[in-house]
């Protein structure tokens, strides 16, 4: 079987490094990065937000699978990657086995006329975009520490996000925490296991639930982190595809 790991903004290919090494033992390994060094406009370019949306993820990463011959795949996707796996399989079907969802969220904004929960109020989510475009490196600094979860891995996140164009990462985190798209959970054609951490700064366990009872037709089930059910999603077949 196949697979591709995919990791977020932020987030580098060491994320895998853990249990890479195991699962390439006995399957194919194929990595790639999200390309968030350069954006190629300027901060002024109003082509620039347009540029970021979940649906040209989800193209690229089809497009990705196809040109390395990726098929009925195992996808683990990380934070905004496992939204646009969830769209790509609904795209195309052929290309995915299962997902695997580590702390997903389709909205960050809570909307309390539908009873949604998302995690954040509207007003935080635009002062955490205006702290970004007024001072990345300050904003940097004083977000990582609250969305790593560990000292351990502080310094290397903070250098990931530090790495990137800072135009890019504002468009990317406006793509992210004001886009919606639980209707994409509606379609998802493919089996699927949310893995949600019981204390994740971005994703309540709520928002797992809600994507659950949204995902229902897709065979979804929840696990939480150190769950066996996760070990069990994950392929021991011969081939193995990691995109990061």
């Amino acid at each position: 079987m196949e697979a591709s790991f995919s990791t977020s903004d932020g987030v580098t290919l060491a994320s895998w490094d853990k249990i890479l090494p195991s699962i390439s033992k006995a399957n194919k390994v194929l990595l790639f990065d999200w390309d968030f060094i350069s954006s190629g406009a300027s901060a002024d370019d109003g082509e620039d937000e347009a540029r970021y949306t979940f649906g040209r993820f989800a193209d690229d990463l089809i497009a990705l699978m196809d040109e390395q011959k990726v098929s009925g795949a195992v996808f683990v996707g990380h934070s905004m990657s496992s939204m646009v796996g969830c769209i790509a399989s609904a795209r195309r079907p052929d290309l995915f086995a299962h997902l695997v969802l580590l702390c997903a969220s389709p909205r960050y904004i809570d909307s309390k006329e539908e009873g949604y929960v998302g995690g954040f109020e509207d007003a935080s989510i635009h002062a955490m975009l205006g702290a970004m475009e007024s001072n990345f490196q300050a904003w940097v600094k004083g977000f990582v520490p609250n969305a790593a979860g560990s000292v351990a891995v502080e310094e290397r996140i903070k250098q990931s996000f530090l790495d990137m164009d800072p135009v890019v990462a504002l468009g990317v985190a406006k793509m992210i925490f004001l886009g919606d798209e639980r209707e994409a959970l509606d379609v998802v054609p493919t089996p699927c296991t949310i893995v949600q951490a019981c204390h994740d700064f971005a994703a309540p366990p709520v928002v797992a639930e809600y994507m659950q009872g949204r995902m229902a037709a897709a065979g979804t089930g929840v696990a939480s982190r150190g769950d066996s059910r996760v070990c069990r999603a994950l392929p021991t077949a011969s081939r193995f595809g990691s995109c990061g």
